[in-house]
């Protein structure tokens, strides 16, 4: 005699049903863990960063809400799956709404700051290029989803699904390789100034390798296993990685804070006091003052505390 599940099911459809269980729970587990990085990065977020403009906090603001919904998304589409509708046909996925939007606005947010360090502006506008694509490949394939029955996992689907991936992982890669080229390109004489820009840099790269990977890991998981859920775990992440991404870029300007030296990075790029005038910042390296540098000022903004001054970057 079989097992209940083999009773209920039968034999041929019980590793569907494990395969199905197994990643939604890896999948579940894994993003409830990352969201809840998200509410302790959003919760140092809004204590340190109070003068940070409005627009910037709406953003943050915007994203965590996202993920809020993918989050809950994921519970109902679980709990609705394999506890109400158990052995019915598959609900609809709820997840690809915010999950488009949250890679739409993580890739402008950056695509914003590399505006500010260069003075190529090709490259950030191939950037947001490459988000609205993703944006309107992702629209395509979310309005299918509600309105085909039955067409996740057919030839065209996945090849429009798998172009969303494709491209956002290839931006990822832009972005990362065009943030460290442009702050590699500021490092100073001071050893204060190569340590932050290092710091910058690797921060970047390490962003970069991993939602470029979890976008590619979802792509083959997802075009070349069609008719299978191994892709779940990355669908359920990857939203998740880019809001800790933009989380953690903002928050990691406060490490900072604590550093006792003044970086000067020569005469072009160079903190500024906001209080200096036009003259003083101009030529701030021949100056006691700190002065701006561009660079980072829209990469990571960085502020330090002192009696005397305050040294501030624009966001």
């Amino acid at each position: 005699m079989g097992s209940p599940l083999e009773v209920v099911l039968g034999a041929s459809l019980v590793p569907v049903v494990k395969q199905l269980f197994a990643t939604s729970f890896i999948g579940y587990s894994l993003s409830t863990t990352l969201y809840g990085f998200s509410i302790l990065q959003v919760y140092m977020y809004y204590r340190n960063d109070a003068k940070d403009p409005v627009l910037l906090k709406f953003v943050v603001a915007l994203v965590f809400t996202l993920d809020t919904l993918t989050t809950m998304f994921a519970s109902h589409s679980i709990y609705t799956f394999f506890v109400l509708n158990f052995q019915q046909t598959p609900i609809q996925d709820l997840l690809n709404v915010p999950w488009t939007l949250i890679t739409f606005v993580a890739q402008c947010f950056y695509a914003e700051r590399i505006w500010h360090i260069t003075p190529h502006k090709t490259i950030p506008a191939f950037i947001a290029f490459l988000a609205v694509v993703c944006l309107g490949l992702g629209i395509v394939t979310t309005v299918e989803i509600f309105t085909i029955q039955g067409v996740i996992g057919t030839p065209r689907f996945s090849i429009i699904s798998g172009f969303v991936q494709g491209l956002a992982a290839i931006n990822d890669i832009t972005i990362s390789i065009a943030m460290c080229y442009y702050l590699t390109q500021n490092r100073g004489g001071l050893p204060a100034t190569n340590k932050f820009v290092d710091t910058v840099v690797l921060y970047t790269i390490s962003r970069g390798i991993l939602t470029a990977t979890t976008q590619i890991a979802f792509l083959i998981t997802n075009v070349g296993f069609p008719g299978n859920t191994y892709y779940l775990p990355f669908h359920m992440c990857v939203g998740k990685f880019y809001v800790n991404s933009i989380l953690s870029t903002l928050n990691i300007r406060q490490m900072f804070q604590r550093e006792p030296e003044q970086i000067d990075t020569g005469p072009t790029f160079n903190f500024y006091h906001p209080d200096q005038s036009f003259q003083e910042q101009i030529r701030g390296h021949n100056t006691s003052k700190p002065a701006s540098i561009p660079a980072v000022d829209h990469c990571t903004r960085l502020s330090k505390p002192s009696e005397k001054s305050d040294l501030k970057m624009d966001p």
